[in-house]
């Protein structure tokens, strides 16, 4: 898995917009220094993924749908990835690895 991870306004504001196939390759997007996520404009569910200042998982969302908010107190970051993603057996794993392998993308 690659995290992209969106630092300008613009990149957080499009989010997995900006890339027409992100559900085909594993990938999400890193949001740094977020707690909160909406999905205003969205036509398709997330799965939402929220870490702490270690890179640990504290909180998934699975299948958070259009036009909602979710937000966790303890979290740093939050990554975005593709609706079902996290029904996977390997999800956690794989988010974890690709946070400890510096697997990002700027």
């Amino acid at each position: 898995m690659r995290l992209y991870c969106a630092r300008s306004f613009a990149a957080r504001l499009l989010g997995l917009r900006l890339w027409p196939d992100w559900g085909v390759r594993p990938r999400g997007l890193l949001l740094p220094e977020c707690r909160a996520v909406h999905m205003l404009g969205l036509a398709q569910s997330v799965d939402l993924v929220f870490l702490d200042a270690a890179g640990r998982i504290v909180a998934a969302r699975r299948q958070a749908g259009p036009g909602g908010y979710v937000f966790c107190r303890p979290a740093r970051a939050v990554v975005e990835l593709p609706a079902g993603y996290c029904a996977r057996p390997d999800w956690r794993a794989q988010v974890e690895a690709a946070g400890r392998a510096r697997k990002i993308v700027v």
